[in-house]
């Protein structure tokens, strides 16, 4: 195996192993134990502890929006509004080792020192924000969304809020709430609810939400 493979290898296996224990509880016995490899060869590939968390961090938060970062190059407009929203959701409420991992290291993040969730938040949400903002802006000066509606910026943090809410009840198995269908309805329902909230009617909604298309496209 070579040097960048085992490191990825290691990289994978913290990732869980932070997102259930915390920096402070992990032990990096059980951590090179879980990666597969001695404590010697864990510190080569990192310096301590501190490091590898660190290195897990970010590499949860590149997994989390995956992607979803092709379409920040996309023009703003209610077409790409819609589009941002879906994906925002589908990456809270899709299933993934990679996903139930983040869900998990953000909550104990926020019953902690909050380092994660804002590192992940400025990594790879804040284009995602950015980009929205202007789709809201856009979409009002285009009649789709009224003047009336809540301010982009807040908009954006609500989609995100509804997308991060819900994802950890699908956690446990069985799950904490049971909504009667499986995710990829639910991911819709809940995008549908979001575009709504937004403002869109659902003949606009209609007219630029294709889900079957985006799942073609990985989302």
């Amino acid at each position: 195996m070579s040097k960048l493979d085992r490191r990825e290898l290691i990289l994978k296996a913290a990732r869980d192993f932070f997102a259930r224990t915390g920096l402070e509880g992990a032990r990096t016995a059980l951590l090179a134990r879980a990666a597969g490899v001695s404590e010697r060869l864990l510190y080569k590939h990192f310096p301590s502890k501190e490091a590898l968390h660190e290195a897990a961090l970010k590499s949860l938060a590149d997994e989390m929006m995956g992607d979803a970062k092709r379409i920040f190059s996309l023009e703003p407009s209610t077409s790409t509004l819609v589009i941002l929203t879906h994906y925002l959701v589908h990456a809270f409420l899709s299933h993934s080792p990679e996903r139930d991992a983040y869900l998990r290291a953000s909550l104990r993040s926020m019953a902690g020192d909050g380092h994660f969730i804002r590192f992940t938040r400025q990594q790879a949400l804040s284009p995602y924000h950015a980009k929205l903002e202007k789709c809201v802006e856009v979409a009002i000066s285009a009649g789709d969304i009224p003047k009336y509606a809540a301010p982009a910026r807040i908009a954006s943090y609500l989609i995100e809020a509804l997308g991060a809410g819900v994802g950890p009840w699908l956690l446990p198995n069985p799950p904490i709430v049971e909504f009667g269908m499986d995710r990829q309805h639910l991911i819709e329902e809940i995008v549908r609810f979001a575009l709504r909230g937004l403002g869109l009617s659902e003949p606009v909604i209609e007219r630029h939400y294709n889900p079957k298309a985006l799942a073609l496209l990985g989302g």
